[in-house]
């Protein structure tokens, strides 16, 4: 097997982009419901719809963008032209769903969210779905794409890391009930965003390219048939719906969680460092314990339903002083086994993508990225919508106390909800039985 690795300049290429994503997708997560509930004035109810709807659209957008990135021809690829073009307007769309011009009516403040949160996803997915596709390509060789795909992970998590860090800061200081404030943030982001976004097509190069002639005849209804046809592919796109509903959802009630329940918004970023730092250090080090296990299907399956059970527990410790030792604890514990399990979700991407050219002659990085990316986007809009519906059923009211029932809700959305849904991903990948070594006897690169 081959062991190729690549030229530590193009790996900090390519990670610039997922560290920049922290900036605009991650900030969006982390703090777009609060910004309408507590900024806007939007109802936990209408954000919900939105969130739904507009989740679901972004989900059904991505399959076509990977088909039609996959199909793009040009002498620098064909995933390169496309994360340069958009990398300008995801930044301008991030600052645009963050305005809200003081004289608005509420009607017009709901309009202009919407509107600008629809063409955010659009421009978004037109620049993430390429980016997810180029770790396929940039190398042949199993260990160099599981490198590259578990250092994007952890690129990921210092960029999220540094954005609440940089957030939590800010926000502390100016409060979170004023639209104005996040505006202003966004537009600093958007600065630090840019540059890091275009340095992907400028030095990432695309080693593995398809055979043009089949690449004509394959069309997108194949590409969705033949994906869907496979156990694989279906376990994990299951897999990934259910880990964008623990992901997204868990992280848009973080806030909540510490304005409401631990009554202590400093202790926020407190809890992201100890929840980054042990999620970065899985990430990067589940390239090396996939080894210690049969197959990937064992892996995530195992590291799962861990990460399930110390969320449950963690549902039972609040950060009190009584049981704050207990508390991070278990939170350095959980985001270790998150960061592990996140990973190698992604790092079986390409092996499916592999055994799809297997299977039907015809190589498709973005069209397998992008179905699995629907799977996990629609995991999203239910997982964050629901947060919003649960909220609004409890009784929840933006910058009031909090009755006790809301209370337990949101502690429960925290880690009993999440951690359920963990230890079901690790259950369904029992079955997966795909092994990455088989589909790699011969070197590609």
């Amino acid at each position: 097997m081959s062991r190729q690795t690549l030229p530590w300049r193009e790996k900090a290429a390519y990670l610039s982009s997922n560290i920049a994503t922290a900036f605009s997708w991650g900030y969006i997560t982390s703090y777009f419901m609060i910004f309408c509930t507590d900024a806007v004035g939007i109802s936990a109810y209408a954000f919900s719809v939105l969130l739904l709807v507009s989740r679901l659209f972004d989900g059904v957008t991505d399959p076509l963008v990977g088909y039609i990135t996959d199909r793009t021809v040009t002498r620098w690829g064909r995933y390169r032209p496309w994360i340069a073009a958009s990398a300008l307007p995801v930044a301008l769309a991030t600052c645009l769903l963050f305005y809200q011009d003081p004289a608005w009516n509420p009607a017009v403040r709901f309009a202009w969210v919407c509107g600008a949160y629809l063409l955010y996803l659009l421009v978004f997915t037109v620049f993430s779905t390429p980016l997810d596709a180029m770790a396929s390509v940039m190398s042949g060789s199993p260990d160099a794409r599981a490198n590259i795909i578990s250092l994007k992970s952890a690129a990921g998590i210092v960029g999220a890391m540094v954005m609440t860090q940089l957030a939590t800061v800010w926000f502390d200081a100016r409060g979170t009930d004023q639209a104005g404030t996040y505006f202003q943030l966004t537009v600093l982001f958007g600065l630090v965003s840019v540059p890091l976004y275009l340095l992907t097509p400028i030095f990432c190069k695309e080693k593995i390219l398809p055979a043009p002639k089949k690449q004509q005849k394959f069309h997108l209804g194949a590409v969705v048939r033949q994906n869907i046809s496979s156990q694989p592919f279906r376990i994990a796109l299951a897999g990934h719906f259910l880990n964008g509903l623990i992901s997204y959802g868990r992280v848009s009630i973080f806030v909540y969680y510490f304005k409401y329940v631990a009554g202590d918004m400093a202790l926020y970023a407190l809890f992201t460092l100890l929840m980054r730092l042990p999620q970065i250090a899985g990430t990067y080090l589940a390239q090396y314990i996939l080894p210690r296990f049969r197959g990937p299907g064992q892996a995530l399956s195992c590291l799962y339903v861990l990460y399930g059970g110390t969320l449950v527990l963690n549902f039972f410790v609040l950060p009190r002083q009584g049981s704050m030792l207990l508390f991070w604890g278990l939170t350095i514990v959980s985001s270790f086994l998150f960061g592990a399990s996140f990973s190698l979700i992604y790092t079986i991407v390409p092996d499916l993508t592999d055994y799809s050219e297997y299977l039907s002659g015809a190589r498709s990085d973005g069209g397998v990225f992008a179905l699995l990316e629907f799977g996990n986007k629609v995991g999203m809009a239910i997982g964050t919508s629901g947060m919003g519906i649960v909220l609004g059923v409890l009784g929840f009211s933006a910058n009031m106390p909090q009755t006790p029932g809301v209370l337990w809700g949101i502690n429960a959305l925290m880690f009993i909800a999440p951690g359920v849904l963990a230890i079901l991903i690790g259950l369904l990948f029992l079955r997966y039985r795909l092994d990455r070594t088989i589909l790699h006897a011969k070197d590609r690169s």
